[in-house]
């Protein structure tokens, strides 16, 4: 007798087993006590993209997460700072990235991450997502809602213990017209092999950003002072501008090895209708004889028109 009790007991177990498991399965969050669990990442939370090409594609970057406690944890939901930007992520057991942005983020996901495993956050930024002219500094952040410990190191508290916890990635960059986009990745070419050739024409900057200026301001000037390292003595025939809104002047027209000089840009920002946002204008240094690679100087602005498109000198005239 106590024998079939033995094995009826034994029977009774493996069916609550069995039953408690089906109902896991059914339901992953089930068996999650919230909060649980602690996330550990070997990334920064945050990334900063640098220059971006509005015309260049997306940009992303991938974020790694690993449960790295006993228990199982639930990610609930996600959700971006701007419909630009979304998060793309990936769960053990799926097959594909579930997409989360600012307006597509259901409240109530509930993917499950079993202990000791990764998931993985690619965060991406449609730089084209608020039109071709929409340049400029970008910060966006990304919240994922899980049943996490608040740690104050990758979890931070939500809003009370009993609502798990929130992590946060932020991601930066600076938007720029194309045009634009490769001039400052030919500058900085430049910049970085000028420590190792000394060029003929040796200045302290190549480049000025005269930063936002208002249309009342009047002419504005910038001098460029430099240093003549070329081996024969060279006349200056010109120093013709990519724009007639911007004129410059040299101050010593014939250079012999070691002489200095000043190279004076000035612009008018109310000559004529100039492009949105930030841009810039080149001067270019002419020499008899000629150089193989005329020097350069740029200069960047951005116009406040205080005084209205119908102010400019030149209404008609095209850039």
């Amino acid at each position: 007798m106590k024998k079939r009790t033995g094995i009826i007991a034994v029977v009774v177990a493996i069916v609550i087993f069995v039953l408690i498991s089906m109902n896991s399965v059914a339901n992953p969050g089930a068996d999650i006590i919230w909060p649980s669990g602690t996330v550990s990442s070997e990334n920064s939370l945050q990334h900063d993209w640098g220059d971006i090409n509005i015309k260049g594609g997306d940009v992303e970057k991938e974020f790694v997460f690993t449960n790295d406690s006993m228990e199982s944890l639930v990610i609930k939901t996600a959700e971006t700072s701007c419909a630009c930007t979304s998060a793309f992520i990936s769960v053990p057991g799926q097959n594909s990235a579930r997409q989360f942005s600012m307006h597509n983020n259901p409240e109530n996901w509930d993917a499950m991450i079993p202990a000791g495993e990764d998931f993985t956050v690619n965060v991406v930024f449609d730089p084209m997502a608020h039109g071709p002219t929409a340049t400029g500094p970008i910060d966006r952040s990304i919240f994922i809602h899980t049943s996490a410990v608040a740690d104050d190191k990758i979890s931070q508290d939500e809003s009370g213990s009993s609502d798990g916890s929130v992590i946060e990635i932020e991601v930066k960059g600076e938007v720029f017209s194309e045009e634009a986009f490769l001039s400052r990745q030919q500058s900085q070419v430049v910049r970085n092999t000028s420590d190792e050739v000394k060029e003929d024409f040796e200045f302290a900057e190549i480049e000025y950003d005269f930063g936002v200026l208002q249309q009342s301001q009047g002419l504005v000037t910038h001098d460029f002072p430099f240093t003549y390292n070329g081996e024969e003595t060279i006349s200056i025939t010109g120093v013709p501008t990519s724009c007639a809104c911007t004129t410059a002047e040299i101050d010593n027209e014939t250079l012999n090895t070691g002489d200095t000089g000043i190279v004076t840009v000035a612009f008018d920002p109310n000559l004529h209708e100039e492009p949105d946002g930030r841009f810039f204008k080149t001067v270019s240094i002419l020499t008899d004889p000629a150089m193989e690679e005329e020097p350069e100087l740029k200069i960047w602005v951005e116009i406040d028109l205080d005084l209205g498109v119908e102010a400019y000198k030149l209404k008609e005239y095209e850039d």
